[in-house]
Parts: structure tokens; C-alpha cells; sequence
């Protein structure tokens, strides 16, 4: 938030939520465009978005324009959705259908720590560098993580679903 003014002409935390609402909406779209889509393809596509996305918002960083800004909304939302499809997905198949629930909430408190957690890294690093270098910071760690995790799960071979008695 506190970044905000420095990125678009509008800020403020009307902005914020509308923005973060804007993510999640089209993320639950995205997930439906896709459905057919291999959950292999969807986590590698999303990953890749969020690398994009992390540029997006470093470039918007250099130009405080509003292009740039939709831009990160819009790679960010597909790439939520696509990651939230593929990793429920992949994991699902591989669970017995009595535990099905506790994967899917095991999953869900995984990744909603996962992205807790480098937000308030993000502001440790504003106390430390200030906001703009720790902005940049951040999203390069972010960029880094994605790309690496996507050539990551490109390389395994897809496994084959296992039969459960």
C-alpha cells in the first residue's frame, strides 16, 4: 500500500482492495478457461506468468504508469489461477478419497504461508533498503523462485495416477 502513489496516479486503500479483488475474480475465470489443460501445463504457464508479472511491476517501478500496473493485475491473476488449478490438481489424483479434504487444506494453509511469508519479508526489507529497493528486491527473489520452480517441474515426466483399492 504505502507504494502505491509512487506506481499509479490513484492509490489508497480503495485501490488496494479493488485491485486485490480484481486478482482473485479473474483468477477463479482464468481456472475455468483452462480446465482441460494438464496440471503440469497450468503450474509451468502460471509460474512463468508470475515471473512476467514481477517484471511488470518493476518496470511499472521505472515508469509509474498505469499500463504496467494492469498488466502485473492481469499476469498475476492468471497466474494464481493457473497455479491454484495445477497444484490441486497434481496432488488430488494421488490421495486416496478419504483424504482428499485434508490434502486440499494442508494445500491451502501451505500456500496461503507461502504467500504470507515474502510479503512480510517485502517489509522487513522496506524497513531496511526502503521501499524501492526492497521492491526490487523482492520481486526479483519472486521472478527467481518462479522461473526456477517451472524448469523445475518441466523437467520429471508426468506420473500416472495410482489405483486405489
Amino acid at each position: 500500500p504505502s507504494f502505491m502513489a509512487q506506481m499509479v496516479p490513484w492509490h489508497g486503500p480503495a485501490t488496494i482492495g479493488f485491485s486485490i479483488g480484481i486478482i482473485l475474480f479473474l483468477s477463479s475465470g482464468f481456472q475455468l478457461l483452462i480446465l482441460r489443460w494438464p496440471a503440469k501445463r497450468s503450474v509451468i504457464v502460471g509460474l512463468l506468468s508470475f515471473t512476467l508479472a514481477c517484471i511488470a511491476l518493476l518496470i511499472n517501478l521505472w515508469a509509474s504508469s498505469s499500463l504496467p500496473f494492469i498488466l502485473f493485475v492481469l499476469l498475476t491473476a492468471f497466474g494464481h489461477g493457473l497455479c491454484m488449478y495445477g497444484g490441486l490438481s497434481i496432488g488430488q489424483p494421488f490421495s486416496p478419497p478419504h483424504q482428499v479434504s485434508d490434502l486440499t487444506s494442508t494445500y491451502l494453509i501451505t500456500g496461503h504461508l507461502g504467500a504470507s511469508l515474502p510479503i512480510l519479508g517485502l517489509g522487513w526489507l522496506a524497513d531496511h533498503v526502503g521501499m524501492y529497493h526492497g521492491l526490487m528486491i523482492f520481486c526479483r527473489l519472486i521472478a527467481t523462485a518462479a522461473l526456477t520452480v517451472a524448469v523445475i517441474a518441466y523437467l520429471p515426466p508426468v506420473l500416472q495416477k495410482p489405483a486405489f483399492t
